[in-house]
């Protein structure tokens, strides 16, 4: 294991690091657990979008938070769940579906795996974002403000 994960940083005073890397097992360093997490706030104010009926400015909050749990249990099995919640305040009318979804899976799955660094296979079952070259078959479909899960 190498970087933030490595055993080595968990006597880390910095938090943020510390759960990063939390050792599940005593004496194996591939028995861990990893969460965090994302808060992504923002004030947008639009003016005119009622397509001039009436001039007047729109102006709303929107946030986002999102947090993840990733569980290692040894070299070839892990287990990863992501939420997600998308907010809206403030907002005249009331939020747009685009900007509103509360308390949700964004992704969740179990990955078994076999083989060394080299040679190498994983299956995974669940949920997850997939996007594939340029994304004009397979894509992640992000909304401007709340990732679509399928």
């Amino acid at each position: 294991m190498t970087g933030v994960f490595s055993p080595i940083r968990r006597n880390d005073r910095n938090f943020g690091n510390r759960i990063k890397y939390i050792p599940l097992r005593s004496g194996r360093d591939d028995w861990f657990l990893s969460m965090g997490g994302e808060a992504r706030e923002i004030w947008e104010q639009i003016g005119n979008d009622n397509w001039g009926q009436q001039p007047f400015m729109n102006g709303y909050f929107n946030q986002r938070y999102m947090f993840y749990v990733d569980a290692h249990y040894g070299k070839y099995v892990r287990s990863f769940v992501e939420l997600k919640s998308g907010l809206n305040s403030y907002r005249i009318g009331g939020p747009r579906p685009i900007d509103e979804k509360k308390l949700d899976f964004q992704a969740a799955f179990v990955e078994v795996g076999t083989g060394d660094d080299r040679n190498w296979i994983k299956f995974r079952a669940g949920r997850q974002e997939m996007e594939y070259g340029s994304g004009r078959l397979i894509d992640v479909a992000g909304r401007p403000k709340c990732p679509v899960e399928f």
